[in-house]
């Protein structure tokens, strides 16, 4: 037999049973005695459904994988880097560079030479006011001494400016040169 042929019978058999429920009560309503119903045809052998379809063979559950490994410990922390040189200036030219190493020059001299030029006038007038107070106090005068003659000989050392003239070129001599050597190329536009 088709497949659909038997869903046809099946719902044939369907419909013939619910008429035979609704004829068969309305008989006794009427006084006649019902008659029986014809015998029904014995239903159709239900039909065998197909073998299911084999299943494809369920595959092999997974090995188990294996525990974790410990987790390590955690790295050491780095050290902490310095901070980063700062980056040179913007290049300026050579002259522009000449004329500012130069006017640091004079500050530069006056520390060098302090020594030899920061106490002349006071070492030259504590001298002068020496030998004037020991001309007078002296008596040796009699009104033609020069005591303020006396004194500029006499403190000749004390007043001389050699040293501090002779450490002034020197001291300026070593700060040009230091100029010229960082206002040159490459350090500046030349």
């Amino acid at each position: 037999m088709a497949p659909g042929s038997t869903a046809l019978a099946l719902t044939v058999v369907g419909v013939a049973a619910v008429l035979a429920m609704l004829v068969v009560p309305s008989f006794g309503r009427y006084g006649h005695s019902p008659v029986p119903p014809p015998p029904l045809p014995p239903p159709p052998p239900a039909p065998t459904p197909p073998p299911p379809e084999p299943l494809p063979p369920t595959p092999a559950p997974p090995p188990t994988p294996p525990p974790p490994a410990p987790t390590p410990p955690p790295p050491e922390p780095l050290p902490p880097t310095p901070a980063p040189a700062p980056e040179p200036g913007p290049m300026i030219l050579c002259n522009d560079c000449l004329s500012q190493c130069y006017s640091t020059c004079e500050a530069f001299i006056r520390l060098m030479c302090s020594k030899e030029c920061d106490n002349i006038e006071s070492s030259c007038n504590s001298c002068r006011t020496t030998v004037i107070e020991r001309c007078t106090a002296d008596g040796n005068c009699t009104g033609s001494c020069d005591c303020n003659e006396a004194a500029i000989n006499s403190c000749t050392s004390a007043c001389t400016t050699r040293y501090c003239d002779a450490c002034r070129p020197g001291r300026g001599r070593e700060c040009g040169d230091n100029c010229r050597e960082q206002c040159s190329a490459p350090n500046c536009i030349p």
